[in-house]
């Protein structure tokens, strides 16, 4: 699907979290002996930090108060998304507390791979295709500047060989 080029950096950051998806699943069925599922879960806490929380903070900052300007404050896809990153956030909070414990991991990780995908498919089918109608092409423009602007910080991606990247379009994670 062709996305507005003021988008990009969302749909980057998707790719990111996509790649690190397909890494953790590949782990989860079938374990290297040298990476146990708990360091795959403290990358994925990792992760979050450095590369989910900074996407969600520009969604909730930057393109979602743009939709309501346009929409009902009681927009279903508005409340969604909002809703799914606060659920996000608490599996990754269970996920680190089963960490520190080293017990239940494996069924959070899943669960918090499970969930993310999820997001991202519903953003990426429904709600960016939403922005790209509703928002007028001077809207889009303002956004795609702040999105373009800000600065897109390397990550691990988990289950990774460990080396930083910087999200880029797809099948361009380059080294950072």
């Amino acid at each position: 699907m062709k996305r507005d080029r003021n988008l990009h950096p969302l749909s980057w950051d998707h790719h990111s979290a996509l790649t690190a998806i397909v890494m953790v699943r590949r782990q989860l069925v079938s374990p290297r002996p040298d990476a146990p599922i708990t360091t795959l879960a403290r990358e994925f806490v990792q992760f979050h930090r450095d590369a989910l929380i900074p996407h969600f903070r520009r969604e909730e900052e930057w393109l979602l108060p743009r939709l309501l300007v346009h929409l009902s404050p009681e927009d279903i896809m508005v409340a969604r998304t909002l809703r799914d990153h606060i659920v996000i956030h608490r599996i990754v909070l269970e996920l680190d507390r089963a960490v520190r414990k080293d017990r239940g991991v494996q069924p959070l990780l899943s669960e918090l791979v499970d969930r993310l995908e999820e997001h991202i498919r519903f953003e990426e089918r429904e709600l960016f295709v939403r922005a790209e109608a509703c928002l007028p092409e001077d809207e889009l423009d303002s956004l795609g500047g702040l999105l373009h602007g800000a600065e897109q910080p390397a990550v691990v991606i988990p289950g990774s060989d460990g080396r930083p990247v910087r999200p880029g379009p797809p099948g361009d994670l380059a080294e950072a």
